[in-house]
């Protein structure tokens, strides 16, 4: 999987350019789009950072936003599950939707302001 990369992004001129190893693949990512310059040395916490930046798939809304989610999409997830789910997504895609088509009320962002 890592032996071959074939984005043209990562050679410059090259058709084609041969990493040979999963290590050296992540370097060779890493050089290209974290905009590092020198020669990083592969370590676990390179990987990680990778990992965080690239694949973090849970967004946290806190107690609050979990709260006000649920009040404004009328859902019954527990406070306690902070995390975005699939099902907060499909709710305000539905949302979305209804109020395009006049459903709901929008949410007056200025109710604050001093006039």
């Amino acid at each position: 999987m890592f032996a071959t990369l074939k984005f043209s992004c990562l050679s410059q001129r090259e058709g084609e350019k041969k990493i040979g190893s999963k290590e050296n693949a992540i370097l060779e990512f890493y050089q290209k789009f974290a905009c590092v310059g020198g020669d990083p040395v592969f370590s676990e916490s390179l990987c990680k950072e990778l990992q965080k930046k690239f694949f973090q798939q849970r967004c946290e809304l806190g107690r609050i936003g979990r709260r006000n989610m649920n009040q404004r999409l009328n859902l019954d997830i527990p406070q306690n599950n902070t995390f975005l789910l699939p099902r907060d997504v499909l709710a305000a895609a539905d949302h979305l939707i209804g109020m395009k088509f006049g459903m709901g009320t929008l949410d007056d962002m200025n109710h604050l302001k001093i006039n």
